[in-house]
């Protein structure tokens, strides 16, 4: 079976005071130059939203030039920030939440999105829901600990009254979309959870039939809207960096405002998918679009807190983490007013 990424742990490394941290945006100067930060990304909401930047030079407008660093799927990317192979990426509240427990200085500085991600079988599979998953022989785009296999999970065990649903398969797979689309066409697999772009290509061709959706099997289970997607980055970096880290919040805030509210960012994304349909536009559109979830404040992390610890009796504190840890949420590089 799969497991999660490796998180190295820094014992004896200070961490910061509990809870989110504020008031210092204020302190951070805009960027008088032009300067480079490398960012990781992998496809979804976050390829589309630093594209759409890339474009409309969102990034040149507050003096910040984007390295931008693809990696396949969210594992690789996770990675990338956990072993500061980037200054800034995007990852997985559980993840990032797991990794700071262990002692990694990474934090979340702002949200991006629920889960846009659909559970597909075959057409003539016996299985219709989430909760006839158990038994099954399970493939994932990314780690058990990831936000959106954790979201999963929880639907599994909220709405369906299962144990922990690592436990209930007959095996996990974890790989990106592509290779576990092609086990499940082989019958090597029973059911796959896809990235988000790959729900919609998987939706458009019609090869298999969609079994759930996390986002709103979550909320109709919880009644909460799940924020699996964060921004993030890691202490060490922050200390030097507080006016990169706000330019980039800044510029993300211009990203999502244009894509929401500009038609042709996502004919482009899907051109850049090669997604000939013409209804992929729109499919990409309804289900990312729909998805965002930006606010970054108070009320944004005290909902994500409540999310994780609801969490942990789920997966049990040795194989998740006992407690929601101390500086994963800093509120001080928020964007500013345009």
């Amino acid at each position: 079976m799969a497991g999660t990424i490796a998180l190295a742990s820094c014992a004896g490394q200070q961490q910061p005071q509990a809870g989110p941290s504020e008031g210092g945006a204020d302190e951070c100067g805009p960027l008088t130059e032009m300067t480079k930060v490398s960012l990781g990304v992998n496809p979804g909401a976050q390829d589309l939203v630093t594209q759409a930047i890339k474009e409309q030079e969102f990034d040149k407008k507050y003096n910040l030039d984007l390295d931008i660093r693809s990696f396949e799927n969210p594992p690789a990317s996770a990675q990338a920030v956990t072993q500061k192979a980037v200054d800034i990426g995007f990852g997985g509240v559980t993840t990032m939440a797991q990794a700071r427990s262990k002692g990694l200085d990474v934090f979340l500085f702002g949200a991006l999105a629920s889960p846009s991600n659909g559970v597909f079988v075959q057409k003539d599979s016996d299985i219709e829901d989430i909760g006839d998953l158990a038994g099954a022989r399970f493939g994932s785009f990314s780690a058990n600990n990831s936000a959106t296999f954790v979201v999963l999970s929880a639907i599994a065990s909220e709405a369906f009254g299962m144990d922990k649903l690592e436990d209930e398969l007959a095996s996990l797979a974890v790989a990106p979309d592509a290779a576990i689309s092609g086990l499940l066409g082989q019958g090597e697999l029973d059911a796959i959870l896809m990235g988000s772009t790959a729900t919609v290509v998987t939706q458009l061709e019609g090869k298999y039939k969609q079994i759930g959706d996390l986002s709103s099997e979550y909320i109709e289970a919880t009644g909460i809207a799940p924020v699996h997607l964060g921004i993030v980055s890691t202490d060490s970096y922050a200390a030097d960096h507080c006016s990169e880290l706000v330019a980039f919040s800044n510029a993300m805030r211009d990203g999502v405002e244009y894509v929401q509210a500009d038609e042709e960012a996502w004919e482009r994304y899907a051109e850049t998918l090669d997604l000939t349909d013409p209804k992929a536009p729109e499919a990409l559109q309804n289900l990312l679009g729909a998805n965002f979830r930006t606010e970054w404040d108070e009320e944004q992390v005290e909902g994500i807190t409540k999310m994780l610890e609801s969490f942990i009796p789920i997966l049990g504190e040795e194989d998740f983490m006992p407690e929601v840890p101390d500086g994963l949420f800093r509120l001080e590089f928020v964007a500013t007013e345009d």
